[in-house]
């Protein structure tokens, strides 16, 4: 069984344990059993178990469409690394420890999915309808708002670009196959891990502050302090995994933001059919909300249309790897119907790079702890090379499960620079804009009703205005 089977197995197996431990403190709100059916069907819960089905789906179209348009878009890894360095690089070698690593490898995974699908359940459980409304759409709507950043902004993982950089989570065999079905590699702006639960913290903050109750007051506080206490551990372990950089917590923390205040501000229309209509009545009113949100979704339009134009006026695409010596990395090469076109680039002056291409399950047997074993794959595969400043072009046919690239570094004592380019033969760039405006209008929504607000000399905290 694959890691996501197993912890959502175990998830499941104590969901009713973890239910009545976070509210000891809130027993005259548990909801009994005979009557869980009755509030599923009155609160519309089959609509958040829809949701979850969405937003899986529309992730799977948004990972489908990351690695074709790569093509145009490239990735912006260099920037940051210019503006960040190493910083990362010492502070996984100042923690470095196995028992660590091994314990922030299940955390990242396991508490990151606790989060996402307990926290729906408890809030259902504690008979908390309107949070339980929240928590669900927050998931759903933080990846929605994550979709531009990850489409047209591509930062590789800090494991990928740094050298001698261990991948601490990608390459271990328990973990590998799965990341590589799942992850990318080059989402790690913003940080969804941070994103998410900040965005719970901030809708509990602003439910608690709605019904004028001290935050250390609330009877489900314990839960609260529950995801500030992982959170922090989200952040630690993003920098020390070899996954996210430093800049990716605040971005993180903005999205998680943006979302918990459209959340907050949209769902009174939610529950209010009259407030409903007369908010879709608006949409296409003169307003000055319809404006600025307007304006917003131009204004990062014009952002998307920039960045793709400065990646593609590049004379040679960058590098996606970045390798110290004796360094061995991979990329991600998808399923595919056609013909998938490679280009492998080799960039420094003087040094030859070893690359192989195998299944990503193939490739769990030389991965362990943070390490890929290019003495067992050379020994046991025939592998390739590319010449100092060449680029090799290869094709393969159509392919059914993942596969991996993977790179070597095996003499040369300066980092060699990497790249790796999949041409999958579809112009998914109309989709993938598409797919982004979601994000920029619940952008938009969020600045014109904060500004509303001020305008009209109301707390920013307030979830309706008051002539709604």
């Amino acid at each position: 069984m694959d890691p996501w089977t197993i912890m959502m197995g175990v998830i499941l197996v104590f969901t009713p344990f973890v239910c009545l431990w976070f509210s000891k403190d809130a027993t005259s709100q548990r909801v009994q059993v005979k009557d869980m059916r009755r509030l599923f069907i009155k609160n519309k819960y089959y609509l958040h178990v829809f949701g979850y089905f969405l937003i899986i789906y529309w992730k799977r179209i948004t990972d489908s469409i990351n690695e074709p348009l790569k093509v145009i878009t490239n990735n912006w890894t260099a920037y940051v690394y210019q503006i960040e360095g190493d910083f990362v690089y010492f502070f996984q070698k100042y923690f470095s420890n196995q028992i660590l690593t091994d314990v922030l490898n299940f955390h990242y995974l396991f508490i990151y999915l606790f989060i996402i699908y307990v926290t729906t359940v408890f809030y259902a459980y504690v008979n908390e309808r309107d949070l339980c409304d929240k928590v669900t759409m927050n998931y759903l709507l933080i990846y929605a708002l994550a979709v531009p950043y990850y489409l047209f902004f591509n930062v590789e993982v800090t494991s990928s670009w740094i050298p001698h950089m261990d991948a601490l989570l990608y390459h271990d065999n328990l973990y590998s196959t799965f990341y590589v079905e799942h992850d990318p590699l080059d989402n790690a702006i913003p940080s969804l891990h941070i994103a998410i639960p900040f965005g719970i913290l901030m809708i509990n903050y602003l439910h608690v502050r709605e019904r004028g109750i001290q935050m250390k007051s609330w009877k489900l506080y314990r839960y609260h302090r529950f995801i500030i206490i992982n959170t922090g551990l989200f952040i630690f372990s993003i920098l020390y995994l070899g996954i996210h950089w430093l800049i990716d917590i605040p971005l993180g923390a903005f999205i998680g933001g943006i979302g918990g205040l459209f959340i907050h501000y949209s769902h009174p229309y939610v529950r209010n059919p009259s407030m409903m209509k007369n908010a879709m009545a608006s949409l296409f009113s003169k307003s000055k909300n319809r404006f600025i949100e307007l304006s917003t979704i131009l204004g990062m339009s014009l952002m998307v249309y920039l960045a793709v134009d400065i990646q593609s006026e590049q004379a040679e695409q960058p590098p996606t790897l970045r390798l110290g010596l004796e360094d061995t990395l991979f990329e991600i090469v998808q399923p595919h119907d056609g013909l998938v076109n490679i280009q492998l680039s080799n960039y420094d002056s003087n040094y030859q790079v070893s690359y192989v291409i195998m299944s990503a399950i193939e490739s769990e047997a030389y991965m362990n702890n943070g390490v890929i074993n290019w003495s067992a794959i050379s020994e046991s595969h025939v592998f390739d090379m590319i010449e100092p400043n060449t680029t090799v072009s290869l094709q393969l046919e159509k392919i059914d499960e993942y596969h991996v690239v993977i790179f070597h570094n095996p003499e040369s004592p300066q980092t060699i620079d990497v790249g790796a380019k999949f041409d999958y033969g579809a112009d998914k760039l109309w989709l993938a804009f598409l797919m982004s405006i979601p994000s920029m209008w619940m952008t938009g929504f969020v600045f014109s009703q904060f500004l509303q607000r001020r305008k009209e000399g109301q707390s920013w905290q307030k979830a309706s205005l008051e002539q709604e």
